[in-house]
């Protein structure tokens, strides 16, 4: 690789890692939080659709064994 390459590479890594540790922490938390947030809508809506499924199957698992 050549020098000039290899200096400019160099560069770039330190800036993206400068820009990274002088990012303020209240952004991020805030940020979490919104991850948080509408990973629990997700699961709630997840549970929400495979709970009737599971209750049915269910139903019909015990109807299955008591016929037997």
């Amino acid at each position: 690789m050549k020098q000039a390459t290899k200096r400019c590479l160099d560069n770039l890594l330190l800036k993206m890692y400068v820009r990274l540790c002088q990012k303020p922490s209240g952004q991020t938390l805030a940020e979490y939080a919104l991850i948080f947030a509408a990973l629990s809508i997700a699961a709630f809506a997840a549970y929400q659709s495979i709970g009737n499924g599971v209750v049915v199957l269910g139903n019909g698992l015990s109807s299955e064994l008591t016929s037997v």
